[in-house]
């Protein structure tokens, strides 16, 4: 396992295991919520979708970016 992007949740570290597990969730949350723009593509809920996406996306790069990495 690589080593994993440090995640603190109300002042706890999470391990590498857990960490990790994070990491995945966001993967498949986000592979989830494409899968329901493609099949129902309807105003309010496709807009509402696409804010989860933006949110998902940043999340996705900061868990994938190295310690020394920024996002300015």
């Amino acid at each position: 396992m690589r080593g994993e992007t440090t995640i603190t949740i109300n002042g706890t570290r999470l391990s590498d295991e857990e960490s990790h597990i994070i990491r995945m969730a966001v993967d498949t949350f986000r592979a989830v919520m494409a899968q329901g723009i493609e099949e129902k593509d309807e105003g309010v809920l496709s807009a509402m979708t696409q804010v989860y996406q933006d949110a998902l996306s940043t999340v996705q790069t900061l868990l994938d970016m190295q310690p020394t990495q920024r996002i300015q």
